[in-house]
């Protein structure tokens, strides 16, 4: 979820890294191996990478069905409203790129993150920004979206974006608790900091030199 898209308007060195960025075929095959399986006692999940045009009609699907199950009752309470068909457009979109997190043993998709590499709001900076982190209750509190976030912050580390962004919705508590313990905090274009009344704030996670994911 994000208020708006942006699209570079000139070319300068942001758009150089977004550029490059972009052209990736595989983001997360250009980070350490090990972000490619994660395991935690009995959970052993596989991690992958697809640009949305190669995303199977099934696995799209899937993820709509994820997130209508985890996020309908939080959409509903905002101005934006749950639309399913609204979804799937953007995980269509031609620049998104998702993470699957597939079970091992029987290829079910048990969480995913939707990304795309774009400026931030103030149109200086290319960013890599979180559009969505989905995985069921009967994988939450396991450390798997952390270690997704930590994935995603990796995949900004190398192509030298200079944030990881994502949107959250206020009425979203626990989000909003997961991502302060990850060191997010509110971006300068957050609507509580420009006078805006809505229902979502926009968070970042700024990343310098030597920044690691942990």
């Amino acid at each position: 979820m994000r208020n708006k898209n942006k699209i570079p308007a000139n070319h300068n060195k942001s758009n150089l890294r977004l550029l490059g960025a972009n052209m990736s075929v595989n983001p997360l095959l250009e980070i350490d191996e090990k972000r490619r399986v994660y395991q935690n006692g009995d959970l052993s999940i596989e991690i992958t990478c697809l640009h949305s045009k190669d995303l199977p009609a099934e696995t799209l699907a899937a993820m709509v069905d994820l997130t209508e199950e985890t996020m309908k009752e939080h959409y509903e309470k905002s101005e934006y409203g749950w639309n399913r068909k609204s979804k799937e457009k953007e995980f269509k979109h031609d620049t998104a790129r998702i993470l699957l997190a597939k079970d091992a043993s029987n290829g079910k998709l048990l969480a995913f993150v939707h990304y795309r590499f774009e400026l931030d709001d103030e149109e200086k900076f290319p960013v890599v920004y979180c559009y969505e982190i989905q995985m069921p209750k009967s994988v939450q509190g396991k450390g798997l979206g952390r270690y997704l976030m930590d994935t995603l912050l990796d995949i900004g580390v190398r192509f030298k974006m200079n944030k990881v962004m994502i949107t959250c919705f206020k009425h979203n508590t626990d989000a909003f608790k997961f991502y302060e313990k990850l060191g997010y905090g509110l971006d300068i274009c957050t609507p509580s900091k420009c006078g805006l009344e809505k229902t979502y704030e926009i968070m970042n996670l700024k990343i310098r030199a030597g920044t690691q994911a942990s």
